[in-house]
């Protein structure tokens, strides 16, 4: 298998939680003092994130949809199709761990691949299949450039094709995903969509009333 590591220092490392704090309003599920078990996580309402013995989890969520064969106005994942993840890896201890799975009913797998690769279904299908977070280190994926230093992750990690037998993903809708950590254990956390790619340029609809 092919593995991604972090290569972010750990002033790299401080910087990012410090930014993700700020971005991520509601960041409140938090499981401490856990160790290699499985355990569930209650997610905030935009965002969310876990603990699993020595791996932090950040700034998680499904991005909004944006696929470009749907209409205009029925924006949503459907059978089929690809949804990219924003999150963030930050290691806490004093030796490397390898995030190994990410499983879910929803979906028939995952990968990581070159952002700017996003909709080649050919390097969706053969990204790697490992992330490598090393002691005091973070590695990102899918987070956009902030203006504020961090810059733009290189690399997304992307869960394959949205299972027949699982509801349409819509903003705000919620999917249930299981991370695995060869040394931490596993952690299931209920992902959260995001409502917009763009939250300072989304237009709120009037409602009925209106």
């Amino acid at each position: 298998m092919k593995a991604v590591s972090g290569q972010s220092g750990l002033l790299r490392r401080v910087n990012v939680v410090a930014v993700l704090a700020a971005a991520a309003l509601g960041l409140t599920a938090c499981a401490t003092g856990q160790h290699a078990a499985t355990s569930d996580e209650k997610p905030a309402i935009a965002g969310t994130h876990a603990t699993i013995g020595s791996i932090d989890i950040q700034d998680l969520s499904i991005q909004a949809p944006a696929v470009s064969s749907r209409p205009t106005g029925t924006k949503f994942y459907a059978t089929g199709d690809n949804a990219p993840l924003t999150v963030a890896f930050i290691n806490d201890g004093h030796s490397s761990d390898t995030l190994t799975g990410i499983t879910s009913t929803a979906f028939s797998g995952w990968s990581v691949v070159d952002t700017a690769a996003l909709t080649q279904a050919a390097a969706v299908k053969a990204g790697a299949t490992q992330v490598v977070v090393a002691p005091g280190r973070s590695v990102t994926f899918g987070i956009t450039d902030t203006g504020v230093g961090i810059g733009s992750s290189e690399q997304t990690i992307v869960l394959q094709s949205l299972q027949a037998g699982a509801n349409p993903l819509y903003p705000g809708s919620t999917a249930k995903l299981t991370f695995t950590f060869a040394n931490a254990g596993a952690v299931s956390v209920n992902v959260p969509v995001d409502l917009s790619s763009t939250p300072d340029s989304a237009t709120i609809p009037a409602s009925s009333g209106d």
